[in-house]
């Protein structure tokens, strides 16, 4: 009853992943890095070091959400 199951996507999942990651310009790669960075800063730990105005982080969320939408809906949209 309490035994673990895995999730498998499959080859579709496969699929989709090599397309993102084929799809990733250098300049996304650099936008996902602030994105991750700006949500760890939000962090108790990590927040004290980190001075990022909400108007900025608020544009790197925005961008990213736009990197997602282009990713899933033009770029892999096959896969997705």
């Amino acid at each position: 009853m309490f035994g673990s199951t895995h999730a498998h996507a499959g080859v579709y999942g496969d699929y989709l992943t090599k397309c993102l990651v084929s799809s990733t310009t250098d300049a996304d790669k650099s936008l996902l890095m602030k994105w991750i960075f700006s949500a760890m800063a939000l962090n108790s730990q990590v927040s004290p070091f980190v001075d990022m105005p909400a108007d900025v982080r608020d544009k790197i969320n925005q961008d990213a959400g736009g990197l997602y939408m282009r990713l899933l809906t033009e770029s892999c949209k096959t896969q997705t």
